[in-house]
């Protein structure tokens, strides 16, 4: 394909999801919208993903494929970005897949309204069922001090919160996403979609939402990331500080967010490695001391409130709080 400008580059990050990867682009090239290219940015996978994404390219010129050298994933969505002709920037990971009128409906909406940032819903898709995630804001276009009011007057928890964690439910216009990820770390490695969606809310002026599911997450047991937990736990504080300084410079109440959301994160590092089967005496007793620090307790109390938060975070933390291990199905971890 040529690098003439188009209204929407797609970024599929790929880094072993051979399983997977011919239904996601297949979704893809089947979409009732055309003025779209497709950018697979392979993470040197080690198993077929890479060939399966080629072959898909060999028929189709809306596809390009980049293999790299294997990174964490900030350094692969920055590669995406650098490689991107479109207005606007969708992103689509590579097990995941969408409904065929996804693009067509949140294409509409941004050329009708020019809205910085299009959001839909989400399902969520397990093995054994379909979680219907709908957001509570109604379809329309939220815009000035409307936008403002529901941004910041939005409940606190972020499953509740106008912003959704994941940039793969969004179409945001690329100037936006690549101030939002100037700057980040490339070692990190969990929560930097939801650090780029809450500073991508903070810089847009205009937000238009649809309300229905138009997009299919797959929930499945990831590969863990190869560094260790107390590395992980590193890269979240690095991670939180560079988002909170930027948010500060846009727009300072929506520090919250980037707290919150971290803190989400970080119960997500202890819950996977309980899932993975008995600890080390050693873990247990660094996982005990994890546990009385206050970004932790503050976790755990703000999870378990009644008023403001959803029934699936209040589900986690209050297994948490009664030392039960919540299913790791629940969280996907992509590295």
């Amino acid at each position: 394909m040529s690098s003439d400008r188009v209204f929407l580059s797609i970024i599929v990050l790929c880094y072993n999801v051979g399983e997977y990867i011919d239904r996601c682009l297949r979704s893809l090239i089947e979409q009732q919208f055309e003025d779209f290219e497709v950018i697979v940015v392979d993470d040197a996978s080690t198993d077929d993903s890479g060939s399966r994404a080629d072959a898909f390219a060999a028929k189709d010129d809306r596809i390009r494929v980049f293999h790299k050298d294997h990174g964490n994933i900030v350094a692969a969505r920055k590669y995406g970005l650098s490689k991107a002709a479109g207005i606007y920037i969708g992103s689509v990971d590579g097990d995941d897949w969408i409904e065929a009128d996804m693009y067509a409906k949140m294409c509409k909406a941004a050329k009708e309204t020019d809205a910085d940032m299009v959001q839909c819903s989400m399902f969520r898709n397990a093995r054994t069922y379909i979680g219907i995630g709908t957001h509570p804001q109604e379809t329309g276009l939220y815009i000035g001090e409307k936008y403002r009011k529901v941004l910041l007057a939005a409940p606190s928890e972020y499953d509740t919160h106008i912003i959704q964690n994941s940039l793969c439910s969004k179409i945001i216009k690329k100037e936006l996403l690549s101030q939002a990820i100037d700057g980040m770390d490339d070692d990190c490695v969990l929560g930097e979609d939801a650090v780029c969606s809450v500073i991508c809310a903070g810089l847009a002026k205009s937000h238009y939402q649809i309300k229905e599911c138009l997009y299919h997450y797959r929930l499945r047991e990831g590969s863990r990331t190869n560094s260790t937990e107390s590395d992980m736990l590193g890269r979240l504080r690095k991670l939180s500080v560079f988002g909170k300084k930027k948010i500060a410079e846009i727009e300072p109440a929506l520090t919250e967010q980037i707290d919150i959301r971290i803190r989400m994160f970080i119960i997500m590092t202890l819950v996977q490695e309980m899932s993975e089967g008995k600890m080390s005496d050693e873990r247990k007793a660094y996982w005990n001391k994890m546990m009385k620090k206050p970004e932790l307790q503050a976790a755990m109390n703000a999870g378990t409130g009644r008023d403001e938060n959803s029934l699936f975070v209040r589900y986690v933390y209050g297994m948490l709080k009664k030392g039960k291990v919540p299913p790791r199905f629940l969280f996907k971890v992509k590295r």
